[in-house]
């Protein structure tokens, strides 16, 4: 979701927020170059949750969002989708006690660092933002669905 909108933040087009933006997600970021999740040691298995424990509204996101990038645009709230669901949060402990993992990056620091990898972006994500309302993807093909303006 962090990714979504700060690419359409950058393209200058607005991010379509579900409802009423209350519904909780959890974000993960990883330094590039940080830590990778590995094999898990010899003799340990089973599932493991990977992530901060810490959940965040979609309003909250998107507010965070907006300011590093220093766009002024509104939310713009759209009808929930069926079946969407309201929290996203995993508990992490197994993963702490058994493997010693831990989250690294802050969630703010984590949307500033999303946001700075699509900065250099920007302008080609303006032309897709651009491009794509004219054009709808099928398969790998861009398929025109409505007039080009001149």
């Amino acid at each position: 979701m962090v990714a979504i909108f700060a690419q359409k933040l950058w393209g200058g087009s607005v991010p379509n927020i579900n409802a009423d933006g209350r519904q909780t997600r959890l974000c993960l970021c990883r330094r590039r170059g940080g830590r990778k999740c590995g094999r898990t040691p010899q003799g340990i298995s089973g599932p493991f949750n990977i992530g901060t424990g810490v959940e965040t509204d979609v309003n909250e996101i998107f507010e965070h969002l907006n300011a590093i990038i220093g766009s002024k645009v509104k939310a713009v709230h759209v009808p929930a989708k069926k079946g969407e669901q309201k929290r996203s949060v995993l508990d992490n402990l197994k993963a702490r006690k058994v493997l010693g993992w831990k989250p690294r990056v802050k969630l703010a620091e984590g949307m500033n660092l999303t946001a700075e990898f699509f900065r250099p972006k920007k302008d080609c994500l303006k032309i897709k933002s651009q491009f794509t309302r004219h054009f709808m993807p099928v398969g790998r093909w861009l398929v025109p669905f409505a007039t080009l303006p001149t």
